[in-house]
């Protein structure tokens, strides 16, 4: 037998409800007033302090940044987003669509009227002036309530948010929690857009990790005591630059490499940029988020004011991504210790707190103990080059449709463990690899090195006297601790290269001298402020002084 349909019956609202739901619809019509003229509809108006009430209905309002600069933002349940004047007005024309007709009844000298206002005129009357009803000086008046408390990583402690909870990481290890233990506002675009579920099982990040570190073995084995202690080092670095917190000494990452070019050609392809781009991953929700932001190091100019205007306000990690090797370390003295000025074209600038990074295929010339103290360099291994990549040895691309969930758990997890090792041991310095020899050669010359090893290792030079047409030779010899008249070096060098030096003025060439005696292991680095370069009677000299004679 066929089963009978059972129809349900709707139940009548009754009169209650009606007038509850006739004073929800005289609501959402309550931001105009309608004017009659001779008994029938004329114009309805406008009332911006009404737009104002249901855009803060809406959770849109101005957010202070600081007594000059403010920006506007979304505030969902425990949620705050940045957003802008676009945004704003096209939400409140999507509140309009969805608007149904609505039947006001005017008072009139005849009696009341009825007058039926529909979507298609609101939307009319609202174009005809949309930059007066959405400007900046509405806007402007979508006043927060009370104070707005933003959570963040504190002095002890690192946060990291997913789709399914927020990780709190600590020296101890990490705790999986509930957003709804959470007490203050997150930034939406610190949200990631996946789940996470802890795999310590090595992916393909974790051994490209190992890579950069100078692990050569298979990617199984276990790498010797110094390729380990390489990636302790990066892993604190990499947990230092992952932690929002900025009430400490700051330090800016030099990224470089470790291999030395046989023709003064910079290197590259060795995973600095990937590197970078790892701990974006991390930290934004998608392309658009500015929590991590990479900059331009070829176009970057430290005058250009308007060089950090994609950042915002919720930035803490900035990638300076392939910079020159004249720019002056002291270019980013202050974005370092202070913070980076955002300065958006017709805004009014504001400062952000954010962690540096800046990578340089050659590298940085770093002087002075201010300098010094400022930085924090790691030199990339030369596993990596235009030959063999991350992608061909894993045979998956990085971040993209090729990784499953479970790689991106190993690589959340990994990172995670970056924070923690972090937070229990702060920084952990890296032994140099040809990090010296490097910045020797990358600012002075590949010639002058080579010059001045011979002079070293054979104890002497020769130097003729073109006065006599160069017919008489003499040496100048390798004497630790006495004074050497830097004119002859001087020339000897130039002879030695006669079409490429002889230009070379006498301030390069003892500034060449200094960097020597600074980058090559067992000298004491000759200045005048030591006694080591000076003048007497007229003749410039230096000292090159050796270490163990100083002990």
């Amino acid at each position: 037998m066929p089963e009978t349909l059972q129809l349900s019956k709707t139940k009548p609202q009754s009169k209650n409800e009606k007038l509850a739901q006739l004073q929800k619809e005289k609501e959402k019509h309550n931001f105009y007033n309608v004017k009659l003229k001779d008994g029938v509809l004329y114009a309805i108006y406008i009332k911006k302090a009404r737009i104002v009430n249901k855009l803060i209905e809406m959770n849109f309002f101005r957010y202070d940044i600081n007594p000059d600069a403010y920006m506007y933002v979304k505030i969902t349940e425990n949620q705050i987003e940045e957003i802008n004047e676009e945004i704003i007005t096209d939400s409140f024309f999507e509140y309009v669509d969805k608007l149904n007709t609505y039947e006001h009844e005017i008072p009139s000298k005849e009696g009341p009227v009825n007058i039926s206002v529909s979507k298609t005129l609101v939307r009319e009357t609202l174009m005809e002036k949309i930059s007066e009803y959405f400007s900046k000086r509405l806007f402007n008046r979508l006043i927060i309530p009370g104070t707005v408390q933003i959570k963040k990583d504190d002095k002890d402690a690192k946060f990291l948010y997913f789709n399914n909870a927020y990780i709190q990481i600590t020296s101890k290890g990490y705790e999986t929690l509930s957003y709804s233990t959470l007490d203050q506002l997150i930034w939406k675009n610190k949200i990631l857009s996946r789940e996470f579920k802890q795999d310590k099982k090595q992916g393909d990040f974790e051994l490209f990790f190992k890579r950069i570190c100078g692990h050569t073995g298979k990617p199984d084995e276990t790498p010797g005591e110094r390729v380990q202690k390489r990636i302790r080092s990066l892993k604190t670095i990499t947990g230092y630059l992952l932690h929002g917190y900025f009430d400490y000494k700051m330090y800016a990452l030099i990224l470089t490499d470790s291999r030395i070019s046989d023709d003064d050609e910079p290197n590259g392809r060795t995973g600095k940029t990937l590197f970078a781009k790892a701990l974006g991953k991390i930290l934004n929700y998608n392309e658009h988020s500015r929590v991590f932001m990479e900059v331009n190091g070829k176009n970057f100019i430290q005058k250009d004011k308007h060089r950090y205007e994609e950042c915002s306000l919720e930035t803490q990690l900035i990638s300076i991504n392939d910079v020159n090797k004249n720019m002056p370390i002291d270019t980013w003295f202050n974005d370092i210790t202070e913070g980076v000025s955002v300065n958006k074209k017709n805004e009014k600038p504001f400062l952000v707190r954010a962690k540096i990074i800046i990578s340089t295929n050659k590298t940085i010339k770093i002087d002075g103990e201010s300098a010094i103290d400022r930085v924090r360099q790691f030199e990339f291994s030369d596993y990596y080059d235009s030959n063999k990549s991350p992608e061909g040895e894993s045979g998956r691309w990085f971040f993209s449709q090729d990784w499953d969930a479970s790689e991106w758990n190993r690589f959340d997890t990994f990172l995670i463990s970056c924070c923690q090792e972090y937070l229990k041991y702060g920084i952990i310095e890296a032994e140099s690899i040809n990090l010296s020899r490097r910045i020797l050669i990358d600012h002075s010359n590949y010639e002058f090195v080579d010059f001045m090893d011979e002079f070293v290792k054979d104890g002497k030079v020769m130097m003729k006297d073109e006065a006599d047409g160069g017919l008489f030779e003499s040496f100048i010899e390798f004497k630790p601790g006495e004074k050497l008249n830097r004119a002859e070096l001087h020339e000897a060098f130039a002879q030695s290269f006669p079409r490429d030096f002889r230009n070379l003025t006498t301030n390069k060439f003892t500034k060449w001298l200094r960097l020597y005696t600074k980058h090559t292991p067992g000298f004491i680095e000759s200045s005048t402020k030591n006694g080591l370069i000076g003048r007497t009677n007229n003749i410039n000299w230096i000292i090159f002084k050796l270490k163990e004679e100083d002990q």
